[in-house]
């Protein structure tokens, strides 16, 4: 076997320019606020340079990654009390929303203050932590209520009463937010997959 078959698959961090990551990003804006980078190279236009690139990259990120959670937040607290059939629905939906919009702007403005070596050594994410049982928790009342209820409030027909109710819209909205994520998790681990499997196939 040869010696270049013996090295390690490319790291996460190889697979991404550093200026788009989301440290990268906190640094260049410190930078740009203190007037100037680092050092004395990147002092002056440069620093102003990529105080622009950095802000306008920010901005476009924050800007979709925060769309989707607000909706959350706005289908839930509108139609808080148009869910009978589980009336944890609309308040998983506000809750979700609040949470990973923390956390979208800790990450992205905040994780360029932590240091390389901070970096290296794991920590745990409180806030993912809770998402994550949160989601699973809405995944319960969004699937065992799929079936089973009614988008129209009819309160005088047959084998149809008022607690089998709950807002169209509350109750399709959270469904393909569920459905979405399980699509880009496994969109995630197919590229990663792909890429690994053609880094070994150039390779070998």
């Amino acid at each position: 076997m040869s010696a270049e078959s013996d090295e390690a698959p490319p790291s996460y961090n190889s697979l991404f320019p550093d200026k788009m990551k989301p440290n990268q990003i906190g640094r260049n804006l410190r930078r740009g606020l203190s007037l100037g980078g680092s050092d004395e190279s990147e002092t002056g236009g440069k620093g102003c340079v990529h105080f622009i690139a950095s802000l306008g990259c920010l901005l476009f990120i924050v800007g979709i990654a925060l769309g989707i959670p607000i909706t959350m937040i706005v289908i839930g607290a509108s139609n808080l009390d148009d869910c009978p059939i589980e009336r944890y629905i609309p308040i998983w939906l506000i809750v979700m929303g609040v949470f990973q919009m923390i956390e979208t702007i800790f990450r992205t403005c905040f994780h360029g203050s932590r240091n390389d070596e901070d970096e290296s050594q794991g920590s745990v994410d409180p806030v993912a932590c809770f998402l994550c049982a949160w989601f699973i928790a809405g995944n319960v009342w969004v699937f065992r209520n799929w079936n089973e209820y009614t988008s129209v409030k009819m309160m005088n027909v047959t084998n149809i009463t008022s607690s089998n109710y709950c807002d169209d819209l509350t109750m399709k909205f959270s469904f393909g937010i569920i459905i979405s994520s399980y699509l880009l998790v496994g969109g995630i681990i197919l590229c990663f997959c792909l890429c690994c499997c053609c880094f070994l196939k150039n390779d070998s």
